[in-house]
């Protein structure tokens, strides 16, 4: 039942971030790995040489390095010109 709760509240919430005009989708799609990254930097209670810690971390900021620069120097369409 809680997680129920949880995807209800993160459905809402991207909703309202979208319908008020206070984010673009590319904003809330590159969320997702940088909270990641984040979690996994700051969680103390793992040591840095867990897998579980390094993995999320390493995929987590390259999912945001790689999607912030594809935003930056992605190839326009030729009818955008």
């Amino acid at each position: 039942m809680a997680w129920v709760l949880a995807m209800l509240f993160l459905l809402l919430t991207a909703f309202a971030t979208l319908a008020l005009g206070e984010h673009y989708l590319a904003d809330l799609v590159v969320a997702f790995p940088f909270a990641l990254a984040f979690q996994a930097a700051w969680t103390t209670a793992v040591p840095w040489s867990s897998r579980e810690r390094s993995i999320p971390l390493l995929v987590g900021a390259s999912l945001t390095v790689i999607w912030i620069g594809l935003l930056r120097y992605a190839v326009r369409h030729s009818s955008y010109r």
